[in-house]
């Protein structure tokens, strides 16, 4: 597992629990039927970047087309159905 205080601090969860992709991989090939690896890129990134074989897409949010002028980016709308989508997924 990887230490917490190797995470910065924007990115850390109150769980603390943190593992490379190389651990997530082992931890999915010792137990398939109980283990998801959940890609959160957007759709595009998924798709046209690649992903896992074992990787379901639910993406933390999605990319407008259109431009943000003041921050010279793409519009970035988080996903609001997020939380209930891997609350779905764990059949909670």
């Amino acid at each position: 597992m990887i230490d917490q205080t190797q995470v910065p601090e924007k990115k850390q969860t109150t769980l603390g629990l943190y593992v490379d992709a190389q651990e997530a991989y082992v931890m999915w090939q010792a137990d398939k039927e109980h283990v998801n690896i959940i890609d959160v890129r957007t759709p595009e990134e998924y798709y046209f970047i690649g992903h896992g074989e074992m990787a379901l897409n639910i993406p933390v949010g999605f990319v407008r087309y259109q431009w943000n002028a003041e921050k010279k980016e793409p519009v970035f709308v988080p996903n609001a159905d997020f939380i209930s989508s891997i609350q779905r997924l764990k059949g909670t």
